[in-house]
Order: C-alpha cells, then sequence, then structure tokens
C-alpha cells in the first residue's frame, strides 16, 4: 500500500505538505550549484589544490547518480514517509556538517552523505504531491513542484556568491538549516502514514551492478575535461568499467524476475516518450546555464558576483512562464503547450547567437529571461503528462528514473559543451592569430615575449574573440537540438484539453 495521503485530504494538510515539497525540492536542486562560486574561498580556507577542491562538487553528484535509483525500491519497503523524513533530516545535518568542516577531508566526506541523502528528496517529493492533488489539479501540483526544480539551479549561483562575499563560504552550507527543520517538521506532521510493501524483493544485484555503472559514469562527466579524456588511464579505464556494468545490468535486468528498475515503466510508451523529451531538454537547460556565467565573466569580462545577478533573473522567468503554462493548459492541450514550450526555448537559445562582444546588459537580460520563461512554460505540462498513464505504485520508481537521467543528461550536455569550447576556442584562436601574421608559429613566438604589454594585450583580446566565437558555435547546437526534440511530442499520448476533462468530469490525460 502506498503511503502516500489521499488527494481527498483537507486544503489545509494540503498546502502544508505542498510547501515541504517545494522546500524539500529546492533545498536538492540549489545545493548543485550553490557551492560552485565558493570553491576559490574554500580552497584557501581548507589549504587545498584547484584539483582537490573540486570534490567538494564531485562527491555529491557521485552520491546523486549513485542513490537515486535506490530511491522506488527502499520506499515501497519502507514507506515514502520514513525515507522523505530520513532524507530531509540527513540532508539537513550533513548541510551543517559540511559548514563546520575543518578539513577538505571533512568537507567531502560530509558532502558526500548530503548527497547520499538529497537523492530522495526531488523523486518523493514529486510522487507525494501527484498523490496529494485531485487529477484536475495535478497541473497545478507540478507547476508548484517545477518552480523548486528550475528556479535552483538558477538562483544556486547567485545566491552562493553573495552568501560568500557577504559571510563565507560556510554560510552557503548553514542556509539550509531553516529550511530543512522547517521542511521536517511539516513532513513529520502533515504526511499520512500507510502500511508500506514488504513484499517487493530488492534486487540487490541490480543495485551494484547500476551504482558501479552510474558512479563511474558520473566521474567520467565531472572529471573528464580536467583529466584530459582519453589521454588519463583512468578516465579510459572507468569508461571499460561503466560500459561493462551497463551491459550486465541490462543482461541481468532482462532474465531477473523483480528488476531493480520495473519494466513496467518502459512498457508505457507515453512514460518513455516524455522520459526522452526530459532528458533532451534537462541536458540542454543545465549546458545553457553552465556556460552562461562564464561566458559573461571569461569573455566579457564581467566580475563573479555581477554575473551571477545577471543569471539570476532567468528564475524570474521560470516562475512567470510555470505560472502562464498552468492557465493556458485550461484551453489548449498538454501536447501543444509543449510543442510551444520546447520551440519558444530553442528560439530563445538560438538568440544567444546575436551576442557579441559589445552586447549590452539589457539584451542579457531579456534573452535569459526568456529562455527562462519558454523552459517553465515547457516543464509543468510535461511533468505532467509524464505522469498521467504511470500507474500510482509506479511513480517514485518514475520520479527517481526521472531525476536520473535529467542529472545525468545535464551531465553529458555540461561536458559536451565544455569541451566543444575548449576545441573549438583553441581553433579559432590559431586561425586568428593566423589572420593577423600568417606565420603562426612566428605568431605564438611573438606572444610568448612577455616583456611586451601590447602583446598581452593582443594576445588577450585574441583568446577573448575566439571564445566568443565558440561560444556561439556551442550555442547553435544546443539550439537545434532543441528544435529536433519537438517531433517528439507527437509520441505522448493525445487527449483533450484540461478544461473540457475537467468539465466532463474524467481524467485529463493529454
Amino acid at each position: 500500500m502506498s503511503d502516500a495521503p489521499s488527494w481527498q485530504m483537507g486544503g489545509g494538510q494540503r498546502f502544508f505538505l505542498t510547501l515541504a515539497s517545494v522546500l524539500a525540492t529546492t533545498l536538492m536542486s540549489i545545493d548543485i550549484m550553490i557551492a560552485s562560486v565558493a570553491l576559490p574561498q574554500m580552497q584557501g580556507s581548507l589549504s587545498a589544490t584547484s584539483d582537490q577542491i573540486s570534490w567538494v562538487l564531485t562527491s555529491y553528484v557521485i552520491a546523486l547518480a549513485v542513490m537515486t535509483p535506490v530511491v522506488g525500491p527502499i520506499a515501497a519497503r519502507l514507506g515514502r514517509r520514513p525515507v522523505f523524513l530520513a532524507g530531509v533530516f540527513g540532508f539537513t545535518v550533513m548541510s551543517v556538517l559540511c559548514g563546520l568542516g575543518w578539513s577538505l577531508e571533512s568537507v567531502v566526506v560530509f558532502r558526500l552523505l548530503q548527497g547520499v541523502c538529497a537523492a530522495a528528496l526531488v523523486p518523493i517529493s514529486q510522487a507525494v504531491l501527484l498523490d496529494a492533488y485531485p487529477p484536475s489539479r495535478q497541473g497545478e501540483a507540478m507547476a508548484y513542484w517545477s518552480t523548486g526544480v528550475m528556479v535552483g539551479p538558477v538562483v544556486g549561483p547567485a545566491l552562493g556568491g553573495w552568501l560568500t562575499d557577504a559571510l563565507s563560504w560556510r554560510w552557503i552550507f548553514f542556509i539550509n538549516l531553516p529550511f530543512g527543520v522547517l521542511a521536517f517538521a511539516l513532513i513529520a506532521a502533515f504526511m499520512s502514514r500507510a502500511r508500506p510493501d514488504r513484499a517487493r524483493p530488492l534486487d540487490t544485484a541490480g543495485f551494484v551492478l547500476l551504482a558501479l555503472t552510474l558512479g563511474s559514469l558520473q566521474f567520467i562527466l565531472d572529471r573528464g575535461e580536467h583529466l584530459d579524456w582519453f589521454d588519463s588511464t583512468l578516465i579510459t579505464a572507468l569508461v571499460l568499467v561503466a560500459l561493462g556494468g551497463a551491459w550486465m545490468y541490462l543482461v541481468h535486468s532482462r532474465y531477473t524476475p523483480h528488476p531493480f528498475i520495473p519494466r513496467e515503466l518502459f512498457q508505457d510508451r507515453n512514460f518513455v516518450a516524455c522520459l526522452v523529451v526530459t532528458t533532451v531538454t534537462s541536458g540542454v537547460f543545465m549546458a545553457n546555464i553552465s556556460l552562461f556565467a562564464p561566458m559573461l565573466q571569461n569573455v566579457l569580462g564581467y566580475p563573479a558576483r555581477e554575473a551571477g545577478l545577471m543569471v539570476a533573473p532567468r528564475g524570474l522567468g521560470v516562475i512567470v512562464g510555470v505560472a502562464f503554462a498552468n492557465q493556458l493548459r485550461r484551453w489548449l492541450s498538454d501536447r501543444l503547450v509543449i510543442a510551444i514550450g520546447l520551440s519558444g526555448a530553442a528560439a530563445g537559445i538560438w538568440w544567444m547567437t546575436t551576442f557579441s562582444l559589445e552586447v549590452d546588459r539589457d539584451h542579457v537580460l531579456a534573452v535569459g529571461i526568456t529562455q527562462g520563461f519558454f523552459y517553465g512554460m515547457m516543464f509543468v505540462p510535461l511533468t505532467t503528462a509524464t505522469f498521467a498513464t504511470l500507474a500510482q505504485g509506479l511513480r517514485t520508481d518514475g520520479a527517481a528514473l526521472i531525476q536520473l537521467l535529467r542529472q545525468l543528461a545535464g551531465g553529458i550536455g555540461i561536458a559536451m559543451c565544455f569541451s566543444g569550447l575548449v576545441r573549438w576556442g583553441h581553433g579559432y584562436t590559431q586561425d586568428l592569430a593566423g589572420r593577423v601574421n600568417l606565420d603562426a608559429d612566428a605568431w605564438w613566438a611573438v606572444l610568448a615575449d612577455q616583456g611586451s604589454a601590447s602583446t598581452a594585450l593582443l594576445k588577450a583580446e585574441v583568446v577573448r574573440q575566439a571564445g566568443m566565437l565558440a561560444f556561439l558555435d556551442v550555442t547553435r547546437w544546443l539550439s537545434l537540438l532543441l528544435f529536433a526534440t519537438v517531433p517528439l511530442v507527437l509520441l505522448m499520448r493525445r487527449g483533450r484539453s484540461h478544461a473540457d476533462a475537467v468539465e466532463d468530469g474524467a481524467t485529463p490525460i493529454h
């Protein structure tokens, strides 16, 4: 029996449970990015090298990747409520311990455990909200939940930069304490208890194989660029481990009676179609956000704090887009709203190809807000459509799988985009150098003369021009990839508009 509360609960209970779920979702999503801007200060405080301090980020994302798939089976056996409470409690405690960290090793260990606990927050909060609202209001529920998922990565860098500058890096972790305590209290008070399904077997072998695969893959994505990809023996070995683990997991899941990820998820065509679209859009969304701030700093010369503030208004666009989509769904089918959102988001990314080294702040802000608006507009109906035909008992497993693929897609997108920036940037640098002096070798020999200030300035300008050209190339590819996902909307289940379904008293499946 599911321990998710019935959607027939009272309005007050639903409100507080919604608040708790959105808080938990926001805490998890914001902590993925918030530490990135504090790494330089942490490096000095903890006497770490640039390579060592990056493990503060790597440990968190690897723990998330490994533990997210296990949320569904554990929640089924123990019950959503105790797993949700344990996740929020552990996340909050580990956040405080990260802030109190006395050495690099202690912070990395606490950060790893924080990721283990955070893995439960997003899948369970999404499943809880789907069960807490009646079918006619599930779009509203996903609007609340989507705000936490999408605003977190956008607000994280700006909030982290402000806390680091105004207080210290330790406060990027301490800030979680009051919100974690509030979320825990609300879940304990308003989430109903029910008998868990202890009859469901736990596929231990499947978990080990999947954890081995995902842990290796996440390490490759997070550290591959730094270690020079296949020039590194470690990366090459981990690629073989990931491929071997994936193959063994697929073979194991084909023959075991109760695989770790239920087969029923992949028998729902609508769920699979939405899963593909969500994976692609998540990869593009995270890659686009990750490219935006470095472009502002490294190419346009914005200070780190100002760059973070320039990214933040995108979150405002997301909030407005979420609210607009929820209203638009009253007259249009989910498929049409998703298609409009996808096309608008792709066009918003393409708009970035108009950037130049002289682009003004208003232009940058307008592009960011527009992208956020269409992403928010797309995300609500897409999330609702994903679970429209999925059995209630599979919602936690489905949410965990979506969160896992969303995270991996983000890692792949970021890794590929930064690799493209490096490769194309180097090519453009060579090309621009050749235009200044046809003998490129002689050009670089001149640039090696650090005694010439004019030469140094010229070199910096060439690198800046090349960086902008590489950024524009990557942006074009991201836009085209997002445009290419629009036809996949046709594979989703077709249905009536939300208003028609509610009027007829039926479940609005789109």
